[in-house]
């Protein structure tokens, strides 16, 4: 039995070819050899998370989770969701630790908040206020985000159009980009 791949004979119609797809000689067979040998999806990387440091004076103390006295706060950490969890919210409060008779100390300490859902009532309303202010205005990716540009090399077969077509878009969803 012999090989044999879908092609176009000299005037452009649809037919079969025989041998291997990469030994054809056809323009569009080494095209579309090429097309597959160039098919690898590109590599690509995606916003998940976001981190803001902020350096904080005059805002309130908060209480020391793990003992006596306050945190005097002089940073805060904001981290915005993560690959598994994109609605997380995680504040880490840094500071120094001031004892219960006031006496301020060069002792670092530091507090964690965290939202695994992205709601911060349950925090400080001036760290909420600061998380909602600094939250990062960039909107996740989306496949609908993606144009796919379709290169028609026989426009005057309707046949050989949508044979194009439609490999133009098996190769996209091949790349990921659903139906298009």
């Amino acid at each position: 039995m012999t090989d044999t791949h879908e092609g176009n004979d000299q005037a452009g119609a649809p037919t079969l070819h025989r041998g291997q797809l990469a030994d054809c000689p056809a323009p569009e067979c080494q095209d579309r050899v090429a097309e597959q040998q160039n098919d690898t999806p590109e590599p690509t990387a995606t916003v998940a998370g976001q981190s803001i440091a902020l350096h904080l004076t005059n805002y309130p103390d908060i209480p020391n989770r793990w003992g006596p006295g306050h945190i005097r706060a002089t940073g805060l950490r904001l981290d915005y969701g993560s690959l598994q969890t994109p609605d997380t919210r995680r504040a880490t409060v840094t500071g120094l630790w001031i004892r219960e008779d006031g006496e301020v100390t060069d002792e670092p300490l530091d507090r964690d908040y965290y939202a695994p859902t992205g709601d911060t009532s349950g925090w400080p309303d001036w760290i909420a206020d600061l998380a909602r202010k600094h939250t990062p205005n960039t909107a996740p990716f989306t496949p609908a985000d993606t144009t796919t540009v379709v290169t028609v090399t026989s426009p005057t077969d309707p046949k050989a159009v949508g044979q194009q077509v439609v490999q133009a878009l098996r190769r996209a969803r091949r790349n990921g980009l659903g139906d298009l």
